[in-house]
């Protein structure tokens, strides 16, 4: 099988209100965030699809986001959070292109994705300051 020449210009994963704070550093997923990755599409005549894979920073092998191919010309996966249900921790991206043969590129450079849906500790109230200890202390 021969390797397809492949080049990736930008892997990003986005967040609506960070995509470039995402694109730069890795994205930082937070509860209710809607985190997909999206990359750029490749050029040849013969293009097909995409894979998408994933793992967590610390493992060696990744998994593929999606059970199937991503259909060229579409370069995203809008919420890859949310399709692999994907717990706390950072995780690296990267993607994989076709061509109608079957031969499959390098892949990309990997991006980060930090998940974190945590939310802090409650605070704890100490003592209550009556409302004329408060006025002097202004």
């Amino acid at each position: 099988m021969r390797k397809m020449p492949f080049l990736v210009l930008a892997l990003l994963v986005w967040v609506p209100s960070t995509c470039a704070h995402a694109q730069q550093q890795g994205a930082f997923c937070k509860k209710g965030d809607i985190c997909g990755v999206e990359w750029d599409a490749n050029t040849e005549p013969d293009m097909y699809s995409y894979k998408v894979y994933y793992k967590p920073v610390t493992d060696m092998e990744y998994s593929k986001v999606t059970a199937h191919e991503v259909l060229h010309p579409t370069t995203n996966v809008p919420e890859v959070v949310t399709t692999l249900n994907m717990p706390d921790g950072s995780f690296n991206l990267a993607v994989i292109a076709l061509d109608k043969a079957g031969n499959e590129s390098e892949m990309s450079e990997e991006i980060t994705m930090h998940i974190d849906r945590t939310p802090p500790s409650r605070p704890i109230i100490r003592f209550i300051i009556p409302g004329d200890l408060m006025k002097s202390k202004l």
